[in-house]
């Protein structure tokens, strides 16, 4: 079968084919297209263009960067989008360059890559395509080759002396913390159904460690809050419930037909908040490269907290340490931290991560 050519064409700012329509707000079939014509239609444009987008919209605000400087705000009143995601766009735009792009792996695949050199990026994008690797998948080989590569290298990374890193299951090392030692507990747990009973456990030591009037603020699936906040007010006095608003774009969640827009993070607190700075319940995130860990989270929200709900000098606590986020944030605002996870992985990622601190 011969392909026919897919002419496409701009008319008073809509797109048309011999066969359809595109405006702003939908599709307009135009006479009686043939199977081929619509099938070709779909594949070869619509969803090459949907796959396309975002590197077009990094190109372009690239480009009116490098000519005429800061474009971000009007970029956002002409798309429509926020800054976190604009700037997500250009800076991957900046680091892989157009030579390198694979059309056949998404925009969220070269993100992974993009901090990398030219070599490591033509590499891993070969590998991916090659094995078929999904974005976690692709974001763990980057990390184990790093790891392994340290520790080929006999090199073991310091971290600052004001940061406490353990591996370890939570439970077993947050015994050793001692009583009223922590104004907060600032932390991530895993968000599986085999994870929520963490919570309540968490909650439990929490009303040992945290000083009176100290804070646990931990990141929730929507799904579990029942059965986390009440394994929890076991515990803890509930003091609020913390929302925070998705930085980039918005994820769909099957079976709950939910456009999932924020993130909850249940805020406990022993007997009563011992301060009375207003802390705002919505923090609009940026969007994490997530370049360390497939669960990382930005540390503008842990900076957020940590700065209004402790003191320079004071202990920052995280037992589900991950990427190790927010130990660096506690560093970055003067704070000591400490840190366990169960996860090895997530261990030297950590500790990584706070060598770079250094």
């Amino acid at each position: 079968m011969i392909q026919r050519a897919l002419v496409i064409q701009s008319q008073n700012g809509h797109l048309t084919t011999d066969n359809f329509k595109l405006t702003p707000t939908g599709l307009t079939v135009v006479g009686k297209p043939d199977f081929e014509q619509w099938q070709q239609f779909g594949v070869d444009f619509l969803f090459k263009a949907e796959r396309a987008t975002q590197w077009w919209i990094g190109d372009w605000l690239r480009y009116g960067e490098l000519r005429w400087g800061e474009m971000y705000a009007q970029a956002i009143d002409e798309t429509g989008l926020d800054y976190g995601t604009l700037r997500d766009y250009k800076w991957i735009a900046e680091h892989v360059e157009l030579s390198f792009r694979n059309d056949n792996l998404s925009f969220t695949h070269h993100r992974v890559i993009a901090h990398l050199d030219a070599k490591q990026q033509r590499k891993y994008l070969k590998i991916a395509e090659k094995e078929n690797l999904s974005i976690s998948k692709l974001r763990q080989r980057i990390l184990l080759d790093e790891l392994e590569q340290a520790a080929n290298g006999g090199e073991r990374a310091d971290i600052p002396d004001d940061v406490t890193l353990l591996h370890g299951d939570f439970l077993d090392c947050i015994k050793n913390l001692p009583d009223d030692s922590t104004p907060l507990i600032f932390t991530d747990p895993p968000y599986d159904e085999g994870s929520i009973p963490f919570y309540g456990a968490l909650a439990q030591e929490a009303a040992r460690i945290l000083k009176p009037g100290g804070s646990l603020i931990a990141y929730a699936g929507h799904y579990a809050l029942p059965r986390i906040l009440s394994d929890m007010n076991q515990y803890l006095r509930y003091w609020w419930m913390l929302a925070l608003e998705h930085g980039g774009q918005s994820a769909r969640l099957p079976g709950k037909w939910v456009m999932v827009e924020w993130k909850p993070l249940v805020w406990y607190v022993k007997l009563r908040r011992s301060s009375n700075e207003y802390v705002a319940d919505l923090f609009k995130s940026h969007q994490p490269s997530k370049t360390e860990h497939e669960c990382q989270q930005d540390t503008s929200e842990a900076d957020y907290y940590i700065e209004r709900l402790t003191q320079p000098g004071d202990l920052v606590v995280d037992p589900f340490v991950g990427s190790g986020t927010t130990l660096v944030a506690a560093l970055e605002s003067g704070r000591r931290a400490w840190g366990c996870d169960s996860d090895k992985t997530a261990i030297r990622i950590s500790r990584n991560r706070l060598s770079s601190y250094l």
